[in-house]
C-alpha cells in the first residue's frame, strides 16, 4: 500500500509557503513547475487609456484646426470685399459727385459770372484730381481705368490773360462714364466675392458638422470598445474569482492582454493552479489517511464487540456500559470516514451512478422511515408531502437516499424538540423539486453562499451541534452528478427550507 503523503515539504513547511516549489499531477510524477507568468509584451492599461485621450483630443484639434482655417479664408474674403472693393465703390461714388458739383458750379459761373462759382468749381477739380491721384496711389483697380482718369486731368495750356479755363461738359461725361464703369465692376466683384463667400460659409459648415459628427462616433465608439474590454476582462475576473470562492472549482481565465488586468488574470491563474494542487494533495491526504485508518478501526470495533459479547469472558454491567460507548464511538468515527472518503471520490469525478426510474413519493418515504426514530427521539413531527403527485424521477436510488437523509438529519438536527419537519414534492416544468422545511434558527444571509462549501459550518452552529460541515457539500455534488440542483431559502428566526430539483424521466422509462 502506498505511504500518505504528508501535507507539508520536506523541511515541514506548509505547502504554501515555498511559491517555487514544483507541483505534481500524479503521486511520484513531478511536472512543469507553474510559476508567475510575465506580463506580455504591450502596453499597460494607463497608457491605453492616456493614448485614447490623445487620439480624442488629436481629432477634436484636427477638426477645430479646419473650422478654423475655414474661418479665416471666410474672413479674408471679407476683407478684401471691405478693403478693397467697397473702398473702391465709395471713392468712386465720392468723386462722381464730386463731378456733379464741378458741372453744377461751371454752369452757376457761365450763367451769373461769380467768382465764388469759380473757385468752387476750381476746388471741386482738384478735389477730383487729388482723388484719383489717391486711389492710384493705393493700387485701386482696374489700373487701366485710372490711368485714363489721370491722363485726362492733365491741365491743358490756358489762354493768354487766363488763370482757368472751365472743364468741358463732355470730357467730364466721359470721367462720368469711366468712373460708373468702375463702380459697377467692383460691385459686380463685391456680389460674386459674397457668392463666394456664402459658398465657402455653407462648405464651413458642413465640414464642422461632419467633423463633430466623425468626432463625436469615433469618441462614443472607441469610449464603448474600451468599455467592453474592461467589462469583458473584469468580468471574466469576477466569474473566475466568483466560482473559485462560491463553488471551490478553478477555471483559468483566458485574457491575453498584455496590461495590468492581463497580468492580474495570469496572477489569479497561478493562484488557483496551487490552490488546485494543494486542495488535490489534500484529498490524496484525507483519502490515503481514512483508507489506513479504517482498517485498525474496523478490528478495534470488531474486537470490542466480541468483549462487549461475553466471548472472552463475562463481563460485568459498568464494563458492558463503556464498551458500548466504545461501539458507538467506533460506528461514528467509522461514518465520518466514509464521508471523509465520500468527498475524495465526489472531487476526483468517482462517482458512478446506477440511475434508474424511481418514484419520488417513495423515496422520501423511505428516507423518513429511516429517520423516524431520531425524530421521535426528539419529539418532533416529520410531515411527508400531503397530495404529492405521482412524478417518476432518474436517479441513483441509493445516492438520492443518502442526500434525503443528509437534508432531513439536518433538518431534525437544528429544529427545536417538540416542532416539525415538513417535506413537499411538486412539479415544476420538466423538474421534481422536493423541499426539506424546518423549525430551526434560519441561515443569516451573509452566511448563506458558503453553507454547501466542504467543512463549513455557521457560527451559531460551531459549537452547539455535532458535525463537519460535509453532508451538504456531498449533497450538492450528488445533485449536480444527477443533472439537478440544491438550494436553500432561509430567514433568521424563522427556520430554512433546502430544496432539490431532478430531472424527471423520461417518458418512455416511466413505469
Amino acid at each position: 500500500m502506498t505511504s500518505p503523503r504528508p501535507p507539508t515539504g520536506a523541511s515541514g513547511a506548509s505547502l504554501g509557503d515555498n511559491a517555487n516549489r514544483p507541483v505534481y499531477t500524479q503521486r511520484g510524477a513531478p511536472r512543469r513547475p507553474v510559476y508567475a507568468q510575465p506580463r506580455a509584451p504591450g502596453l499597460g492599461l494607463t497608457w491605453k487609456i492616456f493614448l485614447w485621450c490623445l487620439a480624442l483630443v488629436g481629432v477634436f484639434s484636427l477638426t477645430l484646426a479646419l473650422i478654423f482655417w475655414r474661418v479665416q479664408d471666410i474672413a479674408r474674403g471679407a476683407g478684401q470685399i471691405v478693403t478693397v472693393n467697397y473702398r473702391t465703390v465709395e471713392t468712386s461714388e465720392r468723386l462722381i459727385q464730386t463731378l456733379f458739383d464741378l458741372l453744377d458750379d461751371q454752369k452757376r459761373f457761365a450763367i451769373l459770372g461769380k467768382e465764388e462759382y469759380q473757385r468752387a468749381a476750381q476746388e471741386n477739380l482738384a478735389r477730383f484730381r487729388q482723388g484719383v491721384a489717391e486711389a492710384r496711389g493705393r493700387g485701386a483697380q482696374p489700373r487701366e481705368a485710372w490711368d485714363k482718369l489721370a491722363r485726362g486731368l492733365e491741365r491743358p495750356p490756358a489762354a493768354s490773360g487766363q488763370e482757368w479755363a472751365p472743364v468741358p461738359e463732355e470730357k467730364v461725361n466721359a470721367w462720368l462714364d469711366t468712373l460708373v464703369s468702375i463702380q459697377q465692376e467692383h460691385r459686380d466683384d463685391i456680389a460674386e466675392e459674397l457668392l463666394a463667400l456664402q459658398e465657402r460659409g455653407e462648405a464651413a459648415r458642413r465640414l464642422g458638422l461632419v467633423g463633430l459628427i466623425a468626432s463625436a462616433a469615433l469618441s462614443l465608439g472607441g469610449s464603448v470598445l474600451l468599455a467592453l474590454y474592461l467589462a469583458r476582462a473584469l468580468g471574466r475576473l469576477k466569474q473566475g474569482i466568483s466560482r473559485l470562492g462560491q463553488e471551490g472549482g478553478f477555471q483559468p481565465i483566458v485574457l491575453d492582454s498584455g496590461d495590468e488586468l492581463g497580468d492580474l488574470a495570469r496572477a489569479f491563474n497561478h493562484m488557483g493552479t496551487r490552490l488546485q494542487e494543494e486542495e488535490r494533495l489534500r484529498a490524496e491526504f484525507i483519502s490515503t489517511l481514512s483508507h489506513e485508518i479504517r482498517t485498525p478501526l474496523t478490528s478495534i470495533r470488531e474486537a470490542v464487540n466480541l468483549v462487549r459479547e461475553g466471548v472472552l469472558g463475562p463481563v460485568n454491567e459498568r464494563q458492558a456500559q463503556f464498551l458500548e460507548v466504545s461501539s458507538q464511538e467506533s460506528v461514528r468515527l467509522s461514518a465520518l470516514l466514509s464521508r471523509l472518503m465520500q468527498v475524495s471520490s465526489l472531487e476526483a469525478q468517482d462517482l458512478n451512478l446506477s440511475l434508474a426510474p424511481l418514484k419520488a413519493g417513495e423515496v422520501i418515504a423511505q428516507a423518513c422511515a429511516r429517520l423516524a426514530p431520531t425524530a421521535a427521539a426528539k419529539e418532533i413531527v416529520l410531515a411527508p408531502p400531503e397530495a404529492a403527485p405521482e412524478l417518476t424521477i432518474l436517479a441513483d436510488a441509493e445516492q438520492l437516499g443518502q442526500v434525503l437523509i443528509n437534508l432531513l438529519g439536518n433538518a431534525l438536527k437544528y429544529s427545536p424538540a417538540g416542532g416539525a419537519v415538513r417535506l413537499g414534492l411538486e412539479r415544476r416544468g420538466g423538474e421534481a423539486v422536493i423541499s426539506v422545511a424546518d423549525q430551526g434558527p434560519g441561515i443569516p444571509l451573509e452566511e448563506q453562499q458558503f453553507v454547501f462549501q466542504k467543512y463549513y459550518r455557521g457560527r451559531g452552529a460551531e459549537m452547539r451541534v455535532d458535525g463537519v460541515g460535509l453532508g451538504l457539500a456531498i449533497s450538492q455534488r450528488v445533485a449536480l452528478a444527477h443533472g439537478g440542483r440544491l438550494w436553500l431559502e432561509s430567514t433568521p428566526g424563522q427556520g430554512s427550507t433546502f430544496f432539490l430539483a431532478l430531472p424527471l424521466a423520461p417518458r418512455r422509462e416511466r413505469s
